[in-house]
């Protein structure tokens, strides 16, 4: 027989000893590409950082709405202690980190009024009810803070406001329905003695008043 034939025929066999132990391994522990690990690459640099920019905001907003809790709790404690410089401590910081929280400007407003900073405390209702018109206790604070100003008929204007905002069963609601009717009275006897005079006589305020 010609070489050439007997060693195609050795490596022919050859071939079918390979194929044979192949079909002799165990199902299962057949390696086949469909289930190898998929290939994975490398994530783009600027890939990776907005997913880490993603992830550290997520925190941030996290840490700084418990910060934020935190300084507004501690603010009412203050106020109901009446250690409002303390309260006004702890505003400001809610306000650096959540500038626009009507109520936080409420409270400090509150807080300005137990110092007797009365401009400062209109200041503060004012913004509230800029950033939300419906901010009922923002009104009994602005009516306080122009009653201790002089100016009574603007007092008696944002008590009217607070009264018809608030609930039927509001604590506040009996006490401001007083004051407005004081002041009411005091438009009314000055619009009869001199219809030109300015209204501006300052009357005492409750310390009560009805913060968050």
């Amino acid at each position: 027989m010609d070489k050439r034939i007997k060693a195609l025929l050795v490596v022919m066999a050859g071939l079918c000893v390979v194929v044979g132990a192949i079909y002799l391994i165990p199902y299962e522990n057949r390696v086949e590409i469909s289930s190898a690990p998929a290939v994975v690459e490398k994530p783009h640099p600027a890939d990776r950082q907005s997913a880490l920019k993603t992830h550290l905001e997520s925190h941030s907003g996290k840490a700084t709405k418990k910060e934020v809790d935190v300084r507004f709790k501690q603010a009412v404690v203050m106020l109901h202690a009446k250690k409002y410089q303390h309260a006004i401590t702890a505003l400001d910081r809610v306000l650096q980190l959540e500038p626009e929280m009507p109520e936080a400007y409420v409270n400090l407003g509150f807080a300005f009024l137990g110092l007797e900073m009365d401009e400062q405390a209109l200041g503060a209702f004012t913004k509230a009810t800029d950033l939300r018109p419906r901010q009922m206790n923002a009104y009994y604070g602005m009516a306080l803070a122009y009653g201790k100003l002089g100016n009574i008929r603007a007092a008696a204007g944002a008590m009217s406001t607070y009264a018809h905002l608030a609930k039927p069963d509001d604590p506040y609601k009996a006490k401001a329905a007083n004051l407005l009717k004081e002041w009411e009275s005091i438009l009314d006897k000055e619009a009869r003695v001199a219809p030109d005079t300015d209204s501006s006589t300052a009357k005492d305020i409750p310390a009560e008043t009805p913060a968050l």
